[in-house]
């Protein structure tokens, strides 16, 4: 192969050989090693001057000639381990954009399916927000503001039911009794246990003078829930109609939870009064007074 022996030719002679002598070596270069060349084959992983030689090779203009001539050898191995990978085909069949097409599919639809996903984890937080936000506008009585932030904790947790009673006290305040019973009783069929609903339904029933309801709803809360307003409630709903004898009872259920609120004696004062207790409703009438609180 005249070809390979030149191109070999010209990588040997870049390196220091000569028509396949190694040159004399120097004064202060040791002799050639005498043994065969079979030995220095073996040697030539750690051989300078066989990586000088691949490099020369890899450097040479005639380097397809050269790699033809050494495919079973030592170079070889080492130029498959280095060489470049193949490009990539300029047109692809269409089995392969098949397979491109459904892989992309596929990494977008997973893509999307772990944001919906994380989008949907965080709809009880994002709801909690809301109504915390609506809980805020209540106390400036921004009503309709604090409406659309509870609306909005609705729509992403749709069995919030603090939030749908928190809204029906905003509608109630609003002046929208219908949509605000509404909402009360949505949330107690969420939730039987919210006593905070029934309180609320229950003073909507005493505004629209409906003490019969009022009374059942104030009885479920205090059931759940027994706390001196529930109490106070409940009392003015038994004294709307003359019943002063349970307001009396739920007078003093309240003072007993709560000994600091005037509005409670000056609301037994007047069942005192009417049940005919015309010293304890004096007394009652003095305490609120020195509340600070008068009728």
């Amino acid at each position: 192969m005249p070809r390979v022996g030149g191109a070999l030719s010209h990588a040997l002679h870049s390196i220091g050989y000569s028509k396949g002598r190694v040159k004399p070596p120097t004064s202060h270069q040791k002799s050639p090693d005498p043994r065969p060349n079979s030995e220095l084959e073996q040697a030539a992983g750690t051989s300078n001057i066989r990586v000088r030689f691949v490099a020369a090779c890899f450097a040479s203009p005639r380097v397809d000639i050269i790699l033809a001539g050494m495919h079973q050898s030592f170079l070889w191995r080492v130029w498959d381990a280095v060489k470049p990978p193949p490009p990539l085909p300029a047109r692809l069949n269409r089995a392969q954009r098949r397979l491109l097409r459904v892989t992309a599919i596929v990494l977008g639809l997973g893509a999307g399916a772990w944001g919906l996903y994380a989008w949907i984890a965080s709809a009880p937080e994002r709801a909690q927000n809301h109504f915390l936000e609506g809980n805020r506008l209540l106390g400036p009585a921004d009503f309709k503001g604090a409406a659309a932030q509870f609306t909005k904790a609705i729509q992403l947790d749709p069995n919030f039911a603090e939030a749908y009673r928190a809204r029906g006290d905003a509608l109630m305040a609003g002046g929208q009794s219908d949509a605000a019973l509404a909402d009360f009783d949505k949330a107690i069929a969420i939730d039987p246990a919210e006593w905070m609903a029934y309180l609320s339904r229950g003073m909507l029933w005493s505004a629209r003078g409906d003490s019969r309801r009022a009374v059942a709803d104030f009885t479920q809360s205090v059931h759940v829930h027994p706390d001196a307003k529930t109490y106070y409630r409940r009392g003015l709903a038994y004294q709307a109609p003359g019943d002063a004898k349970h307001a009396l009872t739920d007078f003093n259920l309240a003072i007993e939870r709560d000994p600091s609120a005037p509005y409670v004696y000056l609301a037994r004062a007047r069942a005192k009064r009417e049940s005919g207790d015309l010293a304890g409703a004096r007394e009652d009438q003095e305490i609120a007074e020195g509340m600070g609180m008068k009728q």
